[in-house]
């Protein structure tokens, strides 16, 4: 035992604790406070104020900036304190992504996504889909100059008139159709080629452009009698009946020659032309 001069008696025990009169030096404190310094390990005051400086460190913030997970999934309030505090907006307009989808927004917004998370995610579908329209229209491309290509083989002499008259019938008949502009005609031609592909859409167009086939006309009844009509206007009439008509236009999308006759010498006459 040392004394200390002029002082009481400082008593350290086996246990390393030290206090006056022999107690240890967490005597007095509540029952629970003593076994909780027990638990831990602590022989002298010093040691839970070197503990607190340590936990400082690894937090590393404010203890105001902490974020203490929910014991229970279900915890709402609890789990939105979390989210919240990571970055979530008040609401999904609160992402500021132009043009995304509404129900996406509030589904991440549910999720407890950040900005920031969700800023990223857009990007990174933004660049996949770009990526994937590149590569559909590289092949889309790639599939039509070979369906070309084979066509020109097939038509041998004869591809660059076949071609022309094709491309003839979309400024004699987009307005006989019923189109406001040829470039309209042609933006679902474009669609028509994804489904028939450019080989059979140019053999499709060039038969509608040269009349080729020899079937008899008929008009399927479309308006009660058989012939052109004697005027443009009635012609007119007889290709908005047409295109109404769902068997013929079965039959005219499948290349049926007669019905490609009949709608190419009505849309003559309605253009002004002699059938």
């Amino acid at each position: 035992m040392a004394i200390e001069s002029g002082g009481a008696a400082a008593v350290t025990n086996g246990a390393g604790e030290s206090g006056a009169g022999g107690q240890p030096w967490h005597h007095g404190f509540a029952p629970e406070v003593q076994e909780y310094i027990g638990k831990k390990g602590w022989k002298t005051p010093e040691a839970p104020v070197q503990s607190y400086r340590e936990l400082e460190k690894l937090q590393r913030v404010p203890r105001e900036r902490l974020l203490v997970r929910p014991e229970r999934d279900d915890d709402t309030a609890g789990w939105d304190g979390v989210y919240n505090g990571l970055g979530r907006p008040a609401d999904p307009s609160g992402y500021g992504i132009e043009g995304a989808d509404a129900t996406l927004l509030a589904q991440a917004h549910a999720a407890g996504l950040s900005k920031s998370q969700v800023a990223k995610l857009a990007a990174y579908l933004t660049e996949r889909t770009q990526g994937e329209s590149a590569r559909t229209a590289k092949e889309f491309e790639d599939r039509g100059n070979a369906e070309m290509a084979a066509l020109r083989t097939k038509w041998a002499a004869d591809y660059d008139a076949n071609v022309k008259a094709g491309q003839s019938v979309a400024g004699r008949l987009y307005k006989a159709i019923g189109y406001e502009s040829v470039q309209a005609f042609q933006a679902d031609l474009d669609k028509v080629q994804g489904v028939m592909g450019a080989g059979k859409l140019t053999e499709w167009l060039a038969v509608m452009g040269k009349g080729m086939g020899e079937a008899q006309f008929h008009d399927g009844g479309a308006q009660g009698g058989g012939g052109f009509g004697s005027t443009p206007q009635e012609a007119q009439g007889r290709l908005d009946a047409l295109r109404q008509d769902k068997a013929f236009m079965d039959r005219f999308v499948k290349g049926d020659a007669a019905a490609v006759e009949q709608f190419r010498r009505l849309a003559s006459v309605a253009g002004g032309e002699k059938p």
